[in-house]
């Protein structure tokens, strides 16, 4: 007798922007590893908001396992709105069928009509550590509704040692944690040319590399006064931050345009696509990175895997993911990231191998896979 697919219910609202996040990558990238390694055992109902069809050229993964469904009768904001007072909306209204699993890559979860048995993936608790560095909005969500997310869950997914560490200790949580490192996710092959690069964002110095959202956790403002304080990093160096705006930003850009008024070569790029990153990662001269938290710390993988030096806050995810690999600097400490950055920049380039170099997308799917099998009981 022939078994039932496993149906999965996947929500794909991180995946369904023109500009993908963190998340966004990861979430991407878990659909496909997932649908690669479940071949003809698993259905996937990848469901994502899409108000009266507004949403255009959307670069969605694809395959013969893969089903989507666009939810154009209602906006997001308006379901999440229900959940924030208390409304359950459950996701079998949302996907039109019912799950076996519903996969939530972005933390929190739907309620089900069927009791579907969920799996949460929690990629840092900012809002619980850092809560000044979120939007008031996100914080009070994460704060109320992520723990019943988390006690839903037949298993969370979190991307770090760290986390997972963060995690039992704040929810205290009973289930089985799958720690996934996050895989190098970008075309490595994509490549501009770097005379066009420097010419269209006017860098011509040698020049040092942020990458990621321009938000108080990456703890810009402190870069920017380290690269303001030293003289030997202003005359030879710009500093370049690429990645666009996101939330409680105007401290960021008022330290920025103070900057650019004293004639400083600083450069905020906004958000560029992956030929761009790859062409500034093989051609910085050291690639930084001063979080004050994160949950990994994807950008690091993306630049060492193009032998850029590192200069990174010395907090321990930070440590897990690169290891001995990076120059380490106290975030609260300006003098120290000059110190350090200076450092990084006159090391010579060459390859080097992080920790979690050989984790694969493959390896993740696999992984979250066999779980799901084994309480399916297949």
């Amino acid at each position: 007798m022939k078994k039932n697919k496993i149906k999965i219910l996947f929500d794909a609202n991180p995946i369904a922007s023109s500009q993908k996040t963190g998340i966004g990558v990861y979430s991407e990238n878990l659909l496909k590893s997932l649908s690669d390694n479940a071949g003809d055992k698993v259905r996937i109902v990848a469901f994502y908001f899409d108000f009266l069809g507004r949403k255009k050229n959307l670069s969605l993964p694809f395959a013969e396992n893969i089903v989507y469904r666009r939810i154009r009768l209602y906006p997001g904001a308006i379901i999440n709105l229900m959940r924030r007072i208390g409304l359950s909306f459950p996701v079998e209204i949302l996907t039109k069928c019912r799950g076996d699993f519903a996969i939530y890559p972005n933390y929190l979860s739907y309620s089900s009509i069927f009791k579907t048995k969920n799996i949460s993936l929690v990629h840092d608790l900012t809002h619980e550590f850092y809560p000044e560095f979120m939007s008031l909005k996100n914080q009070q969500d994460l704060k109320k509704l992520l723990p019943v997310s988390i006690k839903k869950s037949a298993f969370l997914i979190t991307i770090s040692e760290q986390t997972k560490k963060d995690l039992l200790k704040i929810y205290g949580y009973k289930g089985e944690i799958l720690v996934t490192p996050i895989p190098l996710s970008l075309d490595t092959s994509k490549r501009d040319d770097i005379i066009k690069v420097r010419k269209k964002y006017a860098i011509k110095n040698k020049f040092i590399l942020f990458v990621g959202t321009l938000e108080p956790r990456k703890n810009l403002e402190a870069l920017m006064k380290a690269f303001e304080s030293n003289v030997a990093l202003t005359e030879d160096y710009s500093l370049v931050l690429c990645g666009k705006l996101d939330w409680k930003y105007e401290d960021t850009l008022k330290k920025y345009n103070d900057l650019i008024e004293k004639g400083l070569s600083v450069i905020s790029t906004g958000f560029v696509d992956e030929s761009t990153k790859n062409t500034l990662y093989e051609n910085c001269a050291v690639f930084v990175l001063p979080s004050h938290y994160e949950g990994f710390g994807m950008p690091i993988v993306e630049a060492a895997y193009f032998n850029a030096p590192l200069a990174l806050s010395d907090i321990p995810v930070f440590r897990e993911v690169a290891g001995s690999s990076a120059q380490y600097f106290d975030p609260n400490d300006s003098l120290d990231i000059a110190e350090k950055i200076l450092k990084a920049s006159r090391s010579p380039r060459k390859k080097y191998t992080l920790p979690y170099a050989s984790v694969s997308w493959d390896e993740i799917g696999e992984k979250v896979l066999e779980k799901i099998y084994e309480i399916n009981k297949i």
